[in-house]
Protein backbone atom coordinates (compact mmCIF):
# COMPACT_ATOMS: atom_id res chain seq x y z
CA UNK A 1 0.00 0.00 0.00
CA UNK A 2 2.49 2.58 -1.04
CA UNK A 3 0.23 5.42 -0.82
CA UNK A 4 -0.18 5.32 2.78
CA UNK A 5 2.59 7.35 4.62
CA UNK A 6 4.08 4.29 6.47
CA UNK A 7 3.95 1.26 8.05
CA UNK A 8 2.80 2.60 11.36
CA UNK A 9 -0.07 3.64 9.34
CA UNK A 10 -1.84 0.16 9.06
CA UNK A 11 -1.04 -3.39 9.53
CA UNK A 12 -1.83 -6.60 6.92
CA UNK A 13 -1.32 -9.83 7.13
CA UNK A 14 -1.76 -12.38 3.78
CA UNK A 15 -5.89 -13.58 3.47
CA UNK A 16 -4.45 -16.97 3.03
CA UNK A 17 -1.24 -18.44 4.79
CA UNK A 18 0.69 -20.82 2.95
CA UNK A 19 2.58 -23.43 5.38
CA UNK A 20 6.46 -22.63 5.61
CA UNK A 21 9.39 -23.54 3.71
CA UNK A 22 11.77 -23.62 6.50
CA UNK A 23 10.29 -25.92 8.91
CA UNK A 24 10.08 -28.55 9.84
CA UNK A 25 13.09 -30.95 7.47
CA UNK A 26 12.56 -32.24 4.22
CA UNK A 27 11.41 -35.64 5.72
CA UNK A 28 7.75 -35.42 5.60
CA UNK A 29 6.69 -38.22 7.80
CA UNK A 30 7.76 -39.46 11.48
CA UNK A 31 7.40 -43.44 11.85
CA UNK A 32 7.59 -45.06 15.27
CA UNK A 33 8.60 -48.78 15.11
CA UNK A 34 9.39 -50.99 18.46
CA UNK A 35 11.97 -53.67 17.72
CA UNK A 36 13.52 -56.34 20.28
CA UNK A 37 16.46 -54.42 22.22
CA UNK A 38 19.04 -56.61 20.68
CA UNK A 39 17.45 -56.24 17.27
CA UNK A 40 20.08 -54.28 15.10
CA UNK A 41 19.17 -51.42 13.35
CA UNK A 42 21.63 -50.66 10.94
CA UNK A 43 18.98 -51.86 7.92
CA UNK A 44 17.09 -48.75 8.92
CA UNK A 45 20.24 -46.34 9.11
CA UNK A 46 21.42 -47.37 6.30
CA UNK A 47 18.16 -46.39 4.33
CA UNK A 48 18.50 -42.78 2.71
CA UNK A 49 16.36 -40.19 4.31
CA UNK A 50 16.09 -41.53 7.36
CA UNK A 51 16.89 -39.46 10.58
CA UNK A 52 16.53 -41.54 13.76
CA UNK A 53 15.33 -38.62 16.45
CA UNK A 54 14.57 -40.60 19.62
CA UNK A 55 15.07 -44.06 21.33
CA UNK A 56 13.58 -45.07 24.38
CA UNK A 57 14.56 -48.65 26.19
CA UNK A 58 10.88 -50.35 27.02
CA UNK A 59 9.19 -53.36 27.99
CA UNK A 60 6.20 -55.50 25.50
CA UNK A 61 4.58 -58.83 26.26
CA UNK A 62 7.92 -60.05 24.21
CA UNK A 63 10.54 -58.97 26.65
CA UNK A 64 12.94 -55.85 26.21
CA UNK A 65 12.94 -53.33 23.63
CA UNK A 66 13.50 -50.29 21.70
CA UNK A 67 11.09 -47.77 20.71
CA UNK A 68 12.93 -45.43 17.27
CA UNK A 69 10.97 -42.64 16.71
CA UNK A 70 12.07 -41.51 13.05
CA UNK A 71 12.22 -38.35 10.79
CA UNK A 72 11.94 -39.91 6.88
CA UNK A 73 10.66 -39.30 3.28
CA UNK A 74 7.41 -41.15 1.48
CA UNK A 75 10.38 -43.57 -0.06
CA UNK A 76 11.85 -44.29 3.18
CA UNK A 77 8.54 -45.03 4.86
CA UNK A 78 7.59 -48.19 2.46
CA UNK A 79 11.44 -49.29 2.68
CA UNK A 80 11.15 -49.79 6.59
CA UNK A 81 7.22 -51.65 6.10
CA UNK A 82 8.41 -53.67 3.33
CA UNK A 83 11.95 -54.39 5.46
CA UNK A 84 9.97 -56.12 8.02
CA UNK A 85 6.37 -56.97 6.53
CA UNK A 86 6.97 -60.65 7.21
CA UNK A 87 7.98 -59.91 10.67
CA UNK A 88 4.26 -58.92 12.27
CA UNK A 89 5.60 -58.61 15.90
CA UNK A 90 7.35 -55.77 14.61
CA UNK A 91 5.56 -54.36 11.38
CA UNK A 92 2.27 -54.03 13.68
CA UNK A 93 3.96 -51.41 15.89
CA UNK A 94 4.60 -49.67 13.20
CA UNK A 95 2.84 -45.82 12.99
CA UNK A 96 3.57 -43.28 10.59
CA UNK A 97 1.92 -39.78 11.13
CA UNK A 98 2.03 -36.86 7.97
CA UNK A 99 4.15 -33.91 9.53
CA UNK A 100 2.28 -30.59 7.96
CA UNK A 101 4.02 -27.55 7.94
CA UNK A 102 3.07 -24.84 10.29
CA UNK A 103 1.04 -21.63 8.68
CA UNK A 104 3.14 -19.05 8.17
CA UNK A 105 1.39 -15.67 9.13
CA UNK A 106 3.91 -13.90 7.26
CA UNK A 107 3.69 -16.10 4.08
CA UNK A 108 0.27 -16.18 1.46
CA UNK A 109 -1.69 -15.32 -1.06
CA UNK A 110 -3.23 -11.58 -1.18
CA UNK A 111 -3.18 -8.81 1.75
CA UNK A 112 -6.07 -7.91 4.17
CA UNK A 113 -4.97 -4.56 5.39
CA UNK A 114 -6.58 -2.52 8.48
CA UNK A 115 -5.89 1.21 8.75
CA UNK A 116 -4.97 2.78 11.49
CA UNK A 117 -6.99 5.66 10.76
CA UNK A 118 -10.04 5.66 7.95
CA UNK A 119 -10.18 7.08 4.52
CA UNK A 120 -12.86 7.34 2.36
CA UNK A 121 -13.43 5.14 -0.44
CA UNK A 122 -13.16 8.46 -2.84
CA UNK A 123 -9.84 8.16 -1.56
CA UNK A 124 -8.88 4.95 -1.99
CA UNK A 125 -9.96 5.34 -5.67
CA UNK A 126 -8.11 7.97 -6.43
CA UNK A 127 -5.12 5.90 -4.50
CA UNK A 128 -5.53 2.69 -6.59
CA UNK A 129 -5.76 4.95 -10.48
CA UNK A 130 -2.21 7.16 -8.97
CA UNK A 131 -0.37 3.74 -8.02
CA UNK A 132 -1.72 1.96 -11.32
CA UNK A 133 -1.53 4.32 -13.47
CA UNK A 134 -5.08 4.37 -14.98
CA UNK A 135 -7.52 6.50 -15.79
CA UNK A 136 -10.77 4.55 -15.33
CA UNK A 137 -11.33 1.77 -12.81
CA UNK A 138 -14.47 -0.30 -11.94
CA UNK A 139 -16.37 0.45 -8.77
CA UNK A 140 -19.24 -1.68 -7.44
CA UNK A 141 -20.57 0.27 -4.00
CA UNK A 142 -21.77 -2.21 -1.21
CA UNK A 143 -25.61 -1.38 -0.20
CA UNK A 144 -26.30 1.63 1.43
CA UNK A 145 -22.31 3.30 1.05
CA UNK A 146 -21.41 6.38 -1.30
CA UNK A 147 -18.35 7.02 -2.18
CA UNK A 148 -17.19 9.67 0.39
CA UNK A 149 -18.25 6.22 2.96
CA UNK A 150 -15.21 5.85 5.49
CA UNK A 151 -13.53 2.39 5.09
CA UNK A 152 -10.58 0.91 7.48
CA UNK A 153 -10.15 -2.79 6.08
CA UNK A 154 -9.02 -3.63 2.30
CA UNK A 155 -8.96 -7.21 0.74
CA UNK A 156 -6.10 -7.05 -1.90
CA UNK A 157 -5.36 -9.41 -4.28
CA UNK A 158 -3.39 -9.00 -7.66
CA UNK A 159 -4.96 -11.01 -10.94
CA UNK A 160 -8.30 -12.39 -10.08
CA UNK A 161 -9.74 -12.15 -6.24
CA UNK A 162 -12.39 -14.88 -6.39
CA UNK A 163 -10.64 -18.10 -4.82
CA UNK A 164 -8.52 -16.03 -2.38
CA UNK A 165 -11.69 -13.34 -1.17
CA UNK A 166 -14.11 -16.60 -1.72
CA UNK A 167 -13.60 -16.94 2.13
CA UNK A 168 -13.48 -13.04 3.39
CA UNK A 169 -16.11 -11.66 5.45
CA UNK A 170 -16.77 -7.60 7.22
CA UNK A 171 -14.20 -6.67 5.00
CA UNK A 172 -14.90 -2.91 3.50
CA UNK A 173 -13.39 -2.94 0.32
CA UNK A 174 -12.18 -6.22 -2.31
CA UNK A 175 -9.71 -4.98 -4.44
CA UNK A 176 -8.10 -6.90 -7.06
CA UNK A 177 -8.09 -7.36 -11.15
CA UNK A 178 -11.27 -9.44 -11.74
CA UNK A 179 -14.31 -10.59 -10.26
CA UNK A 180 -17.16 -12.74 -11.23
CA UNK A 181 -20.64 -11.01 -12.28
CA UNK A 182 -21.96 -12.98 -8.97
CA UNK A 183 -18.73 -13.01 -6.60
CA UNK A 184 -18.91 -8.74 -6.90
CA UNK A 185 -22.98 -8.87 -6.27
CA UNK A 186 -22.27 -11.23 -3.20
CA UNK A 187 -19.61 -8.96 -1.79
CA UNK A 188 -22.12 -5.82 -2.17
CA UNK A 189 -25.01 -7.29 -0.38
CA UNK A 190 -22.54 -8.39 2.30
CA UNK A 191 -21.59 -5.02 2.93
CA UNK A 192 -18.13 -4.69 0.86
CA UNK A 193 -17.08 -2.87 -2.31
CA UNK A 194 -15.04 -3.93 -4.93
CA UNK A 195 -12.81 -2.04 -7.29
CA UNK A 196 -11.73 -3.95 -10.11
CA UNK A 197 -8.71 -2.45 -12.61
CA UNK A 198 -8.79 -5.84 -14.51
CA UNK A 199 -6.31 -8.26 -14.47
CA UNK A 200 -3.30 -7.57 -15.15
CA UNK A 201 -3.01 -3.98 -14.56
CA UNK A 202 -2.71 -5.14 -10.73
CA UNK A 203 0.30 -7.22 -11.97
CA UNK A 204 2.29 -5.37 -13.74
CA UNK A 205 3.53 -2.98 -11.16
CA UNK A 206 5.78 -5.66 -10.21
CA UNK A 207 7.63 -5.93 -13.15
CA UNK A 208 9.76 -2.87 -11.43
CA UNK A 209 10.13 -4.62 -8.72
CA UNK A 210 11.51 -8.02 -9.96
CA UNK A 211 13.48 -6.50 -12.41
CA UNK A 212 15.55 -4.91 -9.40
CA UNK A 213 15.97 -8.26 -8.20
CA UNK A 214 17.25 -10.05 -11.08
CA UNK A 215 20.02 -7.03 -11.32
CA UNK A 216 21.52 -7.54 -8.51
CA UNK A 217 21.39 -10.77 -8.70
CA UNK A 218 22.98 -10.71 -12.38
CA UNK A 219 26.02 -8.21 -14.05
CA UNK A 220 24.16 -5.82 -15.41
CA UNK A 221 27.12 -5.88 -18.48
CA UNK A 222 26.21 -9.30 -19.38
CA UNK A 223 22.13 -9.21 -18.74
CA UNK A 224 20.90 -6.38 -19.81
CA UNK A 225 16.70 -6.69 -18.55
CA UNK A 226 14.05 -4.57 -20.33
CA UNK A 227 10.59 -4.15 -19.41
CA UNK A 228 8.32 -4.18 -22.57
CA UNK A 229 6.87 -0.45 -23.48
CA UNK A 230 3.95 -1.80 -24.98
CA UNK A 231 2.54 -4.52 -22.71
CA UNK A 232 -0.63 -3.34 -21.36
CA UNK A 233 -3.95 -5.56 -20.37
CA UNK A 234 -6.19 -7.08 -23.31
CA UNK A 235 -9.30 -5.25 -22.34
CA UNK A 236 -9.55 -1.42 -22.02
CA UNK A 237 -12.73 1.07 -20.98
CA UNK A 238 -13.73 3.17 -24.14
Amino acid sequence: MQYLDNEQDYTSRPIVQVKTNETPSQNQHLLTITLPKEHNINSIKDIDDVTIINEISCNTLNGPAIQLSISCSPRAVSLIIDLYRNEENISKTIQVIDVQKPLDSRQGYGRLIELKNSRTIRQIVENVKTLTGLKYIRLALANNKTIDSSIKTIAVCAGSGSSVFSQLRNVDIQLTGELTHHAILDAIHRGTTVILCDHTNTERGFLNVIKKHFEQIWNSNEIKLLISERDRDPLEIV
